[in-house]
């Protein structure tokens, strides 16, 4: 077996035996695209990264299910004429014609004790891997990231996840594709750190695969520029994902002596330090 069909096919196998066997996932990378149980039945996949979703400039409808057409032609539409009103613009790769599917705000009473105590599970890890592509036919950015430290929950299933958030600037051939929040660009550095405080219960279908999709509110991150992004409005938690993933420490420790105390044992030495 040779070809585009070979590469996906090895692709798609590391990160699934990654996934069983609990071991990183950093010499596959991410994938070109994922397959799920509901997207096999289409024979379309999940996710299709944008060097095989776009070619020339052309969208490969042939690898979007029927049932996500009409909204990718309602963004293409979108984009077309934005791009023929505001031409200086487009030239320029701005994004004129946007899809705010992540613009989600965060609870205007948060704070790093409501963080912590509303989120599933909590990951500190390092961004491996960037790459802009189709989840579902919604354009985005897949984040690889190393799990360095569990927070809160459960370690995940493999030493490495796949992170999907709305955010993407895909080139077409007389335009540009976006998607993105309008609170804050979603700019996330390469190799530097980033805390992922889930909140959305999985869908049922991505369970198989270590692959979530975030919203602005559960990302904490190292931009490109070096300084600390956190969702808007929460600017003034913490000045750097370390000091933020130290204020979540002592939040953990914290709820880990309250249930201590529920059940008698309230020894100092019980409690887990920094990892």
């Amino acid at each position: 077996m040779s070809g585009p069909l070979a590469s996906f096919t090895r692709s798609l196998l590391a990160v699934l035996t990654a996934a069983y066997l609990g071991v990183s996932v950093l010499s596959a990378e991410i994938p070109d695209w994922i397959e799920t149980e509901t997207s096999r039945r289409t024979g379309t996949p999940t996710w299709v990264a944008e060097d095989r979703a776009v070619i020339d400039g052309v969208l490969q409808w042939e690898l979007f299910a029927p049932d996500v057409h009409d909204l990718l032609e309602m963004m293409v539409e979108g984009a077309r004429k934005a791009a023929a009103t505001q031409p200086g613009e487009n030239a320029e790769g701005r994004c004129t014609a946007i899809l705010s599917g992540s613009d989600v705000a965060a609870e205007s009473d948060s704070t790093s004790e409501t963080i912590f105590e509303r989120s599933s599970a909590v990951y500190l890890g390092r961004v491996v891997d960037i790459e802009q592509g189709f989840l579902l036919g919604r354009p985005g950015t897949m984040l690889e990231l190393e799990v360095e430290e569990v927070l809160k929950g459960t370690e995940p299933t493999a030493a490495s996840i796949f992170v999907y958030y709305q955010s993407a600037r895909i080139r077409l051939r007389d335009a540009y594709l976006c998607s993105r929040s309008r609170r804050r660009e979603f700019d996330p550095h390469l190799g530097g750190t980033l805390i992922y405080a889930r909140r959305r219960e999985r869908r049922p279908d991505f369970q198989e695969l270590p692959l979530f999709v975030a919203k602005d509110p559960e990302l904490y991150f190292e931009a490109a520029d070096g300084t600390f992004s956190a969702p808007y409005g929460l600017d003034d938690l913490a000045t750097s994902v370390s000091s933020f993933a130290s204020v979540l420490r002592l939040e953990a420790a914290r709820g880990t002596l309250s249930q201590r105390r529920v059940h008698g044992d309230t020894r100092v030495g019980a409690l887990p330090g920094p990892r």
